[in-house]
C-alpha cells in the first residue's frame, strides 16, 4: 500500500503511515534483519521530515502574525491617506 495512491493524504498522513512502518518495523527487527540499513535510513529521513514540518508550522504561524501587522498598517495607511485628501481638497477645493 503507498500513499502515493491518493492525492488526498497530506504531508502528516504519509509520515503517519511511515512512522508505522518504521515501528513495525523496529519491533520485527530479528525477522527482517536484512532490511535493517533501509530501517535506518527511513527513520532519519522521518526525523527531518518531522524536523522540517515543525519549521513549517513556525513560519506559517509567523506568516500569519505578518499577515496581521501588514493588515494593520494598511488599515492606519488608508486613515492617513484619508485625512491628506480630505486636507488637499480643503486647500484647493472639492472641483480640483
Amino acid at each position: 500500500m503507498s500513499p502515493k495512491g491518493s492525492a488526498a493524504n497530506s504531508f502528516a498522513d504519509i509520515v503517519t503511515h511511515l512512522d508505522q512502518l518504521a515501528t513495525g518495523l523496529a519491533a520485527n527487527t530479528a525477522d527482517v534483519p536484512h532490511l535493517e540499513g533501509h530501517h535506518v535510513k527511513l527513520v532519519t529521513l522521518l526525523g527531518s521530515a518531522h524536523d522540517l514540518m515543525a519549521q513549517q508550522k513556525t513560519h506559517k504561524a509567523a506568516k500569519q502574525d505578518l499577515s496581521r501587522q501588514i493588515e494593520a498598517v494598511l488599515n492606519q495607511s488608508q486613515k492617513v491617506s484619508s485625512f491628506l485628501r480630505s486636507g488637499v481638497r480643503e486647500h484647493y477645493g472639492a472641483q480640483s
